[in-house]
This record gives C-alpha cells, sequence and structure tokens, in this order.
C-alpha cells in the first residue's frame, strides 16, 4: 500500500561547501548506501528457502547479464566442486549444505552489486527533533531545509520502515528474476532501501530512491530554511541576504527551546530587516574619516604652530 508523504520533509545540514551549493546550485546529493553511518542500513541478508537446482537457476539469471554464460557456468561448477571437500553434493547433507550456502552467498554480492550505484535522499519528517539537530546538523550549529512534497519530482519517495526484517527470501528473488514479477521486485527493493532498525524511530524517515547515486537537481521546491539554536548569527545574515533578490524566496526561522521543558519551538525571521541593514562593516572603519575630518578643523596644539 502507498502511502501518501507529509506536505513538507526535512534535510539537516552542517554549514559546509555543499550545503551552500545545496542552496545556490538548487541540488540534492543522492548518497551510496555504502556511505550510510549505520553499516546494518540497506545491507540485507539472504533466507535459503529453495533447493540447490532453483539457486543455481536464480544465480545464473543475476550474473549473466554482466558475464558470459561459460563464465558463470564455471563459477556454479567451482562451488560444486568445492563442496566435494564435505562430499557428494547430492548425497551428503554436509556437502549439499555447504554448497547451497556458497550459491546463496554469491547470489546475495550479485544483489548487492546490482543496486551498488543507485542513490538515497533521506529525509526527515519533521523539524524540531532535537536529536537530529545533534546528529546531523552539528550539534545545532547547522541548518535544517523543508521541502513541499506537493507537485515535487521525486521517482521514488516511500517512510522507512523501522523494525522490518532485512532478510530477503531466495524464492521471492527467484519470483524477480526468473518468472519477472514486478511486485517481488518492490518487496525487494523496500527490504534493500526501507528496513531499518527500530532504534532509528525518531528520524521519521522518508527515502528518494535514484538508479544512481551523486548530485542531481532538487526534485522539489525549498520552501523554508531552519537555524539551529547554536547557529552563528553571520551563517544566518549570510543565507538570508542570498536569497534576497530571488522571487518566491524561503521562509527562514529561528530556532528556540519552549520554557517548559525540551521541545523545539521555532520564530519567523524578518528577512527585510536583515536586507536592510545589509553587510555590516567595522564602527571603526566607518567612523575613522570622520574624526579625522573633525580633528582638521580643530585650533592648533602651541608646540606646532
Amino acid at each position: 500500500m502507498t502511502v501518501a508523504p507529509p506536505a513538507r520533509v526535512y534535510k539537516y545540514r552542517d554549514f559546509s561547501v555543499n550545503t551552500l551549493r545545496m542552496l545556490t546550485e538548487d541540488e540534492v546529493f543522492y548518497a551510496s548506501p555504502s556511505v550510510f553511518n549505520d553499516p546494518l542500513d540497506s545491507s540485507p541478508t539472504i533466507e535459503v528457502d529453495v533447493d540447490a537446482p532453483a539457486l543455481q537457476c536464480l544465480l545464473e539469471k543475476m550474473l549473466v547479464s554482466r558475464s558470459s554464460l561459460e563464465r558463470v557456468r564455471m563459477t556454479i561448477n567451482n562451488h560444486r566442486y568445492m563442496a566435494t571437500e564435505l562430499g557428494n553434493s547430492e548425497k551428503d547433507k554436509a556437502a549439499r549444505d555447504y554448497y547451497i550456502r556458497r550459491l546463496a552467498d554469491n547470489v546475495l554480492r550479485a544483489l548487492r552489486d546490482e543496486y551498488a550505484k543507485f542513490g538515497v535522499l533521506s529525509l526527515a519528517g519533521r523539524w524540531n527533533c532535537p536529536l537530529m539537530w545533534s546528529h546531523y546538523a552539528d550539534n545545532h550549529k547547522g541548518v535544517c531545509v523543508e521541502y513541499a512534497t506537493a507537485n515535487a519530482q521525486f521517482e521514488r519517495l516511500h517512510p522507512v520502515n523501522y523494525g522490518r526484517s532485512r532478510t530477503i527470501r531466495a524464492s521471492t528473488l527467484v519470483e524477480w528474476k526468473v518468472q519477472k514479477s514486478p511486485e517481488a521486485r518492490r518487496t525487494i527493493e523496500e527490504t534493500l532501501f526501507l528496513s531499518k532498525a527500530s532504534q532509528w524511530r525518531y528520524e521519521k524517515e522518508w527515502r528518494a530512491i535514484v538508479d544512481r547515486a551523486g548530485i542531481a537537481p532538487a526534485p522539489a521546491r525549498l520552501t523554508a530554511i531552519h537555524f539551529g539554536l547554536r547557529c552563528d548569527t553571520s551563517v544566518i545574515r549570510t543565507i538570508v541576504l542570498m536569497y534576497r533578490n530571488k522571487e518566491r524566496a524561503p521562509k527562514f526561522y529561528a530556532m528556540h527551546v519552549r520554557d517548559n521543558g525540551f521541545k523545539l519551538s521555532r520564530a519567523l525571521i524578518d528577512a527585510d530587516e536583515i536586507h536592510a541593514i545589509g553587510i555590516q562593516s567595522a564602527a571603526l572603519l566607518d567612523f575613522r574619516d570622520i574624526f579625522k575630518d573633525e580633528s582638521n578643523n580643530l585650533p592648533l596644539d602651541r608646540e606646532t604652530e
């Protein structure tokens, strides 16, 4: 069942060159799952619920697109040969189990290789999560960017399923690769990209998935920028001034702590006031010429007469 995304999704960021590029170039970065901070994220396991001939057929289907049929069959024969150290894989259980395990491990490697180039844009479902500010926005010194999901161009945007198993059944892979089932493929991709441990539930994460990792145009309109509790005023002023002449400029918010607890709130920043002040300069330098002019009008000192 497809779940409708919230009206707004959020990206927590530190203040860096990459963040400036995200704002000035209106771009986003789809990360490879291999660089995720959780090594269990997008790292599936396989449950073998089919026999050896089915696994052989599955592995052949998965490898033949990247190699010749002859090399694929040599790989399968090598797995069978390695199992002979424990006996006949067709008669001895230990040898058969070892052979199946080698085939399954190869299937899993092939699956990971197939999706290695995919990219994921991780987005949050709220702007006021203290842990997200701490973990992804440089301990509240960064920003949280808001995107509108209405009329967005996300190819695939789905919520993360916390607590779902990261195990993929071999039978589901057979349904996809051998029987060409699109439903089986969706199940595999949901398990691969959208399964996460329940301890991460506080993130309320949504993920946009594309076929290739890397920089791409932002798929949604940027509607607001939130500045963290510890965000330097120079960062706030710089970003607000950056949007001075832009049509449909985003709203700007400063984060605050509610007096009665630990919940975060936000206050709208008056962008016009910052625009009116502009870039500040040192007061001493501004008044230096005035002091100099006034000193020229003073009476001469007796020692200099």
